[in-house]
């Protein structure tokens, strides 16, 4: 199931014949040091597949895996999604090596970003372990606009060998805040 698109990026939910090339770039030592696994198997690529399937998506106090498909290339990345609430989300990026640098974690950024604020209504706070979030910003904090008004600013910092990201939308009209 799709989630949302452009013409060159599409944020979807994962399918069986996603597995080897997401365990691939997972299996990447390069990937697996900012990130909390080593070693990552096919069988928990198949696991979380099989979890995925029968969870809901954006239920709260839950992880929910979305694939990055560039048009032209398939799989390049996925984010991970921790519903935290009704109006907060923790996402973490991991994308594949060969595509990093290329623009497509700033733009599946933007993507999703966009389809959290302005669908399901919530306030992101981002915390990724991944370098590609900081080459997607270019800088330690960078507004970025969105579609409909949305500005974002991100802040980037490092702790404990993490970037971590927190986004608020900056809507003219006081943006979406929790009651």
């Amino acid at each position: 199931m799709i989630l949302i698109s452009s013409p060159v990026l599409t944020l979807r939910h994962f399918t069986r014949a996603d597995l080897n090339l997401f365990t691939r770039y997972r299996q990447n030592p390069d990937v697996a040091l900012y990130q909390s696994w080593e070693n990552f198997t096919f069988e928990q690529a198949e696991a979380m597949f099989t979890l995925m399937k029968r969870m809901p998506f954006a239920m709260p106090d839950n992880w929910y895996q979305i694939a990055i498909e560039h048009a032209e290339f398939g799989l390049v990345g996925d984010f991970g999604l921790h519903f935290v609430d009704k109006y907060q989300v923790e996402l973490g990026v991991t994308i594949d090596p060969a595509w990093q640098g290329k623009g497509i974690g700033k733009s599946s950024l933007k993507l999703l970003l966009n389809y959290l604020f302005e669908d399901l209504k919530k306030i992101a706070f981002m915390r990724s372990r991944i370098s590609e979030i900081k080459q997607a910003i270019h800088s330690s904090s960078r507004p970025i606009s969105g579609e409909k008004g949305i500005t974002l600013k991100i802040v980037l910092s490092k702790a404990n060998g993490a970037a971590n990201i927190c986004t608020r939308s900056l809507q003219k009209n006081g943006g979406n805040k929790p009651p």
